[in-house]
This record gives structure tokens, C-alpha cells and sequence, in this order.
């Protein structure tokens, strides 16, 4: 009988430490968003430099392919020692997608404003991670 309960414990002991294993290998399996591509139209994106005509006012579809994704935020961040980052603090939402269904897309606005700056995707994870890709956006000379 004393080697049953033994046995018992033993068991039970294994079963509680597997479960608690699994559970945090499975929270470690969820996989972090990513940002696969963005296009933009009508003036397309080349080498993340998005050249919009001089002084004129207009709209610009931006279109993102991403994975393991929940939404989609799009933000406009001023330059700043040619980095986005330096300047993340500064930055204004334009959007949040949580639809899916049609693709992850927005619409920025502009004017005739002087223009140079970045728009920032950034696709967040069912984990809270996030990724970040950042373009160029300036007027035409």
C-alpha cells in the first residue's frame, strides 16, 4: 500500500510539472508580428522613399502585408537625425486597423504643408510584441 501512494505522488507530482511546462512552452510558441511588405499608391514606395508631387494637396493608400498580427498602426514621425527613432516620442497616429478581412491598409492625407517625414507601420502580435518598418515621405523639389 506505502509503495501505491508512492507510486501515486510520484504520478501526480510528474503530471503537475508537465502541464506547468506545456503551458509556458505554448505561451513561448506564440509567434511575434511581422511586417512582411508595404505598398503604397498611386506614387509607389522605391527603396523606402515615397516621393509626393510639390505642394499639392492629395492622398496616399498604404497597403501592408503582415503576419501574426492583430491590427495595424500607422504613424507619422518627424525627422530627426535621419532617424525615426529619435523622434518615436513626437509621432501622430493616422490610423488603426483591426479588420483583416480586407487587409491591413490606411489613408494618409496631406497638404500643402512642407513634408518630410516618416510614416511608421507598426503590426502588433496577439503577445503585445510589435515590429516596426518605417518609410520616407517627402515633396518633390
Amino acid at each position: 500500500m506505502k509503495s501505491f501512494l508512492s507510486l501515486l505522488l510520484a504520478l501526480a507530482i510528474f503530471c503537475i510539472f508537465s502541464f506547468e511546462f506545456s503551458a509556458s512552452n505554448d505561451e513561448k510558441n506564440v509567434l511575434n508580428p511581422k511586417v512582411i511588405d508595404i505598398k503604397t499608391s498611386p506614387v509607389p514606395m522605391v527603396n523606402q522613399w515615397v516621393t509626393l508631387r510639390q505642394h499639392s494637396n492629395g492622398e496616399l493608400l498604404i497597403e501592408v502585408e503582415a503576419i501574426n498580427t492583430k491590427e495595424v498602426r500607422f504613424w507619422t514621425v518627424p525627422v530627426k537625425n535621419k532617424s525615426w527613432q529619435d523622434s518615436w516620442e513626437h509621432r501622430k497616429l493616422i490610423s488603426i486597423d483591426r479588420d483583416k478581412s480586407d487587409g491591413w491598409s490606411t489613408t494618409f492625407f496631406y497638404g500643402k504643408e512642407n513634408l518630410l517625414q516618416f510614416i511608421v507601420v507598426e503590426a502588433i502580435g496577439q503577445n503585445g510584441q510589435s515590429d516596426k518598418r518605417p518609410f520616407y515621405v517627402i515633396y518633390r523639389k
